[in-house]
């Protein structure tokens, strides 16, 4: 269920990131994260219910997304109606957090540590932000988790204009043939060079 929420949020996440583009059809855009996020949540009840904390966790991680792109495109497209909120965001991605922890997975973690520091960087926590992505790091060193750090470096170009970051994310990208990222990249690295 998580990977498959994953997949329809893939549109809405690089709509999300893209500040300065014109966003093809926000309403579907709206429309995929208001869908994911009541999915999520009804999965999660039977995650409680079996006290499944991975799945709760994870559930939890999905409907913060959900809810932060939905703000992110709706800012753009503010004459679209959106029912999700920064301050849904914040609670679901707090408690996606402390859930990963409690389940003690630190193979997730580290998607859940980017998602919370996007959102405290738009919240102007920049202290925080740095925190959550230097911790991802430390566990995507570690791990070895590969994509996790092209994935951590391109948030630290995204989030705080950081071209030696854009440079390390473009090099993991290709060496690891990371060809979901590679929209992404294209747009940031657009975004850095103006």
């Amino acid at each position: 269920g998580h990977r498959y929420c994953e997949l329809l949020l893939c549109e809405a996440e690089r709509a999300a990131w893209c500040e300065s583009a014109t966003l093809a059809e926000p309403s579907e855009l709206l429309s995929a994260c208001a869908e994911v996020f009541e999915r999520a949540t009804r999965t999660r009840k039977v995650a409680v219910r079996n006290r499944w904390t991975l799945d709760t966790a994870l559930d939890y991680l999905t409907c913060g997304r959900a809810a932060l792109y939905a703000t992110r495109i709706h800012a753009r497209a503010p004459t679209l109606a959106s029912t999700l909120t920064v301050e849904q965001a914040r609670e679901q991605l707090e408690a996606a957090v402390d859930k990963l922890r409690e389940a003690g997975d630190q193979d997730e973690l580290p998607k859940g540590l980017l998602t919370r520091a996007w959102l405290h960087h738009l919240g102007d926590r920049d202290d925080l932000a740095q925190r959550d992505l230097d911790e991802a790091w430390t566990l995507a060193i570690r791990g070895p988790m590969p994509l996790y750090q092209a994935d951590i470096q391109l948030h630290r170009a995204r989030l705080f204009h950081d071209r030696d970051a854009l440079a390390q994310a473009a090099t993991l990208i290709h060496q690891l043939g990371y060809h979901r990222r590679l929209g992404e990249l294209q747009d940031a690295q657009a975004q850095l060079s103006r």
